[in-house]
């Protein structure tokens, strides 16, 4: 069984600009970051693509501050608790 300080993923999510097309060329090494088997074969991750300013980034944002509810049972933790969610901007 995992341990909190042993996660037992990684997810990370993808921020897009808000005038992102997504209808425009993408080279392959480009492309391969929408593909999410081949993320998750390179980087053993999930990652997930998403335009900045969307409802969808707010739900994947609220999604990944949700502590597992495992967690908060096996630790008394209370089921509404939120984690931190790291930003990077580049």
């Amino acid at each position: 069984m995992a341990t909190v300080d042993e996660p037992n993923d990684i997810d990370a999510l993808l921020v897009l600009p808000p005038d992102w097309d997504a209808n425009q060329f993408l080279r392959p090494f480009e492309y391969r970051f929408f593909w999410r088997s081949e993320v998750r074969k390179d980087y053993e991750m999930d990652l997930f693509p998403v335009v900045h300013g969307t409802l969808e980034e707010g739900r994947w944002l609220e999604f990944f501050a949700q502590v597992r509810i495992e967690w908060c049972n096996r630790f008394g933790w209370p089921t509404d608790l939120k984690k931190g969610v790291v930003r990077i901007l580049l």
